[in-house]
């Protein structure tokens, strides 16, 4: 399934490549043939890339709002451009039979010519359009005798305009159910992290810088709310890995192993490079994470470069009770969270609670 949702025009391509191929075969086309054979999959390619490009755009974002509304509207000028192909095809259509017992599907026009109209009176136990020219116009290649040239042209446009109108809303309903499904899909968060943390190729810290310089532009990144940097002390892991988990469920993408970098790489350089590539900042308080010499110091002293203006972007969370005066000038300054219950909870809601804030500002 996810192969047909990601390639979507491709599959729909297919599709009608295969559709307009069998419905030759089936009604056996002496005329457009090739119509069917070629236009038909060409036609879906153009309406499935076409929906495909316009998916970003602002007014089809809210016309998906409306999924089913527009799958219905779809649908039904499906039924009705069906209809009208059908009743073109019955009576703009005949089947011949050739002196190699082969039938064949032809069109005829709406108008007899005069000739064929005085065959016709002058022959009444006449029945059929395929008597009329296997008795009166020696088979199919009189044709042109039987009808006007532009009663002829008439149907044949007809038929085309009718059968690309079939073709091309059915395949816009195909590909806005598959688009909606594929949005779905790739626009839940939690399937993207799920998804991108499984693969096996790269590993998180590769994902992570990935991720984050992708997320501009590819549509499967762009649902991971933010990229998170969880600065710590290696007493606190436990509960680092908990607010990981909890934020990774709610769609953000954490940095928080630094044992899990790549090897060879050097250590200053990597932890420098993720928060380059973060849009927050966690930084876990306690006594040992504001201690001269340790490392967590140097991450918050990289968050600072990145961001001289805190607000927004750095959350400074109180894990275990510090002096306020111990507490570098940059951690302070925005507002503490002092967690009153569940630490976890309250930090993962205080990230929601900024990611709200900088999308509907």
């Amino acid at each position: 399934m996810s192969f047909i949702l990601k390639y979507r025009v491709l599959v729909i391509t297919l599709f009608f490549a295969l559709l307009g191929f069998s419905i030759s075969l089936l009604l056996k086309l002496g005329e457009l043939k090739w119509y069917h054979i070629a236009g038909t999959p060409l036609l879906a390619l153009v309406i499935a890339l076409v929906s495909n490009f316009l998916t970003d755009t602002a007014w089809n974002k809210r016309l998906r709002e409306k999924s089913i509304l527009v799958s219905l509207g779809l649908g039904l000028l499906f039924l009705v451009s069906l209809f009208f192909h059908q009743r073109i095809y019955n009576n703009g259509t005949f089947r011949y039979e050739d002196i190699n017992g082969t039938r064949r599907t032809y069109i005829k026009g709406y108008q007899y010519t005069p000739i064929a109209e005085k065959f016709r009176a002058d022959n009444p136990e006449i029945s059929s359009d395929a008597q009329l020219l296997y008795d009166g116009f020696g088979g199919i290649e009189g044709k042109n005798y039987v009808w006007t040239q532009a009663s002829i042209k008439e149907v044949t446009f007809q038929l085309i305009i009718s059968y690309a109108s079939v073709i091309l809303f059915l395949s816009a309903l195909l590909s806005w159910v598959l688009g909606v499904a594929y949005e779905k899909r790739f626009s839940d968060p939690k399937t993207v992290m799920q998804e991108l943390l499984n693969e096996r190729d790269q590993s998180n810290y590769e994902k992570y810088l990935l991720s984050y310089t992708l997320k501009k532009n590819d549509e499967k990144y762009k649902s991971i709310k933010y990229h998170v940097f969880l600065s710590y002390a290696s007493n606190q892991r436990e509960f680092a890995e908990s607010v990981y988990y909890s934020l990774t469920n709610n769609g953000y993408m954490v940095f928080y192993d630094r044992n899990n970098l790549p090897v060879g790489m050097e250590y200053n350089n990597a932890i420098h490079a993720a928060i380059g590539h973060s849009d927050i900042f966690i930084f876990m308080i306690s006594p040992d994470a504001v201690a001269e010499g340790h490392y967590t110091l140097t991450e918050l002293k990289f968050a600072g470069e990145k961001w001289p203006a805190a607000s927004g972007v750095l959350l400074p969370v109180m894990t275990i009770q510090t002096g306020y005066n111990l507490i570098p000038a940059y951690a302070k300054s925005v507002t503490v969270l002092t967690p009153q219950g569940n630490l976890v909870a309250e930090v993962t809601a205080e990230i929601e609670k900024m990611y709200n804030n900088h999308n509907h500002t």
